[in-house]
This record gives structure tokens, C-alpha cells and sequence, in this order.
């Protein structure tokens, strides 16, 4: 099970090259993990190819999240209820919610 899931996830680190490095995978993985998000219920994505890669950080604890692909959106950006992450070729940015 542990080489099965090790290969998904690096199958879906390479389909988002040459963008965000599997550094950052694993930095946006951590962090939808330990909630720092809030509640995850939807992510945009720039292109379909970067679909596996988004699921890789949203799975299990968001199955039912909504992934978007948006062509004028470069990267990905998982919406949490209390924080928006975005990921792109300048690395991982968190965005706090605005009160």
C-alpha cells in the first residue's frame, strides 16, 4: 500500500512540472493536513494536467472537494475556510482570510 501510494504521488508531482517542485507538494500537503486552511472545499486549477496533483494534497481529509480548472489561472490554489494557498512558480503562498 505504502509503494502504491508513494508512486501516485509521485506520478502527480510530475505532471506539474516544470512548475511547482515536489518540495512544495509536500509543503501544501502538510499544511491542508494540519487544518491551518480551515475547512477545504474547493480548488482551482490552471490546467487538467495539474488535476492528480491537486487531489495528491486535498485527499483523503477533502474528498469532497471541487476541483475547477480555470485556463486563466496559472497554478493551483486550494480555498480553505480559513486561509487560501496558492501554488506557482514563485513557491507556496498562504493568504490569511480578511476580517
Amino acid at each position: 500500500m505504502i509503494a502504491r501510494r508513494n508512486f501516485l504521488q509521485s506520478g502527480a508531482v510530475a505532471a506539474i512540472q516544470p512548475g511547482p517542485r515536489r518540495s512544495m507538494v509536500e509543503q501544501a500537503r502538510a499544511l491542508v493536513r494540519s487544518g491551518a486552511l480551515g475547512r477545504v472545499g474547493f480548488c482551482r486549477i490552471g490546467d487538467p494536467a495539474l488535476r492528480p496533483a491537486a487531489q495528491a494534497v486535498s485527499e483523503p481529509l477533502t474528498s469532497g472537494c471541487i476541483i475547477e480548472v480555470d485556463p486563466d489561472f496559472e497554478g493551483v490554489a486550494f480555498l480553505g475556510s480559513r486561509a487560501t494557498l496558492v501554488i506557482d512558480r514563485a513557491g507556496c503562498r498562504v493568504f490569511p482570510e480578511s476580517t
